[in-house]
């Protein structure tokens, strides 16, 4: 019987939280440790090529940017195979662009491990350890805070090094840990869209210039920050400002975070609440169909949906602090000046006296106003920053990172 087994025999044993948490963390360490021990080298007597494994099908932002992953490596034309991880709880699994890739088996010398460490040691227990041992594995992660969280850090040892998409999260993990840690940048795609959808799907007027706010209630509402959003619109514009309207994106919130939104904005008419899951191309045919994104999140491992929008052609305003400053500036989009300040308390999994951005909302406000006023400015905005990320954060170099890391590894 597998570690698993005994893992989750041990865990039930106990009945404080707080104690089957430990137990598996201490599981874990051990696990991991024996995963990669020492100097770690390709086993050459497996076929040369990485096993992806993650979240491929997910409608959500780990499951995007783990197709983005997959588009690189098939750009690379270096072998690989998809191994999909169901992820627990409410969120949707219903893309399939990449099933014709996906197998059971680790079949490549290299795995390339697209999870988190919050889910990582469930994910982990239901994989073949023996196959994991045998294999180089890597790490590819996101994270959003110059603090990384130490309760974490027991889920290094069973890296051999760790990829991020950004060098915030790169210069962060450095801090954490003394394997190699590379940044690897997605190559971006232009986002499927479905030509059928348009603001009739979404009950949207056609008359009015709108905004959009989109977050996901488990991606931590405090980080995304979707209230700065909504003040900064009820700065900008009045409840009679009628051919103006801000539409909110809200996935997994609750009805105690709408009410509050729906508070700020009391009296507004023209204030739009989407609540519904919907997969990537209606998602973003809604992000398509709008005249300005707004982003006034507080930290960003990387900024997949602002990316988005403007390879839509999107207006962006967003905060000008974390990753996403990495492939946005004043050239393509609004950004809007932040104070970095300390967190006056827990924000699971971010922690008190940890750092995050505070952005201007009457800035924000102003730069919302602006577009609304000035649509040439909005439009050349928009043609600038889709045209630089079609040039510099393609597929093609993307792929050349990672197929020349990959080939340091084979000849090393």
């Amino acid at each position: 019987m597998g570690i698993g087994y005994y893992a989750k025999a041990a865990v039930k044993a106990v009945t404080t939280p707080k104690m089957r948490e430990g137990i598996k963390k201490a599981l874990f360490q051990s696990y991991a440790k024996s995963l990669s021990p020492g100097e770690h080298r390709l086993d050459r007597s497996l076929p040369f090529g990485v096993n992806l494994i993650g979240h491929i099908r997910g409608d959500f932002g780990l499951g995007e940017s783990c197709r983005l992953v997959a588009a690189a490596l098939q750009a690379s034309e270096i072998p690989f195979t998809i191994c999909n991880v169901p992820l627990d709880g409410p969120a949707k699994e219903t893309d399939l662009e990449w099933a014709q890739w996906e197998s059971g088996e680790l079949k490549y010398s290299v795995n390339l491990i697209h999870i988190n460490p919050t889910i990582l040691p469930n994910v982990v227990w239901r994989l073949d350890r023996k196959k994991l041992r045998a294999r180089y594995n890597i790490a590819f992660w996101l994270w959003e805070l110059p603090e990384f969280p130490r309760e974490w850090l027991y889920t290094f040892p069973m890296f051999d090094e760790i990829w991020t998409p950004a060098q915030f999260i790169t210069d962060t993990l450095k801090n954490y840990t003394d394997k190699p840690v590379y940044t690897m940048p997605y190559g971006l795609r232009t986002p499927r869209t479905d030509p059928s959808v348009g603001r009739d799907y979404f009950g949207l007027p056609r008359d009015q210039f709108l905004f959009l706010i989109s977050y996901d209630g488990n991606s931590v509402s405090a980080r995304k920050n979707p209230e700065g959003g909504v003040r900064a619109y009820g700065m900008a514009f009045s409840p009679e400002d009628r051919d103006v309207g801000l539409v909110l994106k809200a996935t997994h919130e609750s009805e105690e975070g709408l009410r509050r939104m729906r508070a700020i904005l009391e009296g507004y008419p023209n204030l739009y609440v989407l609540t519904d899951s919907y997969s990537r191309e209606v998602f973003n045919s809604l992000i398509a169909s709008v005249d300005g994104y707004i982003s006034l999140h507080r930290a960003e491992g990387f900024g997949l949906v602002m990316a988005e929008a403007m390879l839509l052609g999107t207006p962006t305003v967003a905060t000008n602090w974390s990753a996403n400053t990495e492939f946005m500036d004043q050239d393509v989009a609004c950004m809007v000046d932040a104070e970095v300040v300390e967190l006056d308390r827990d924000y699971p999994p971010y922690h008190r006296h940890d750092h995050w951005a505070q952005p201007d909302e009457a800035q924000a406000a102003r730069f919302l106003r602006r577009l609304y006023e000035d649509r040439a400015y909005a439009a050349a905005l928009a043609q600038r920053a889709k045209a630089r990320l079609e040039q510099e954060n393609t597929p093609q170099k993307a792929a050349e990172r990672i197929k020349k890391r990959l080939q340091e590894l084979r000849l090393g």
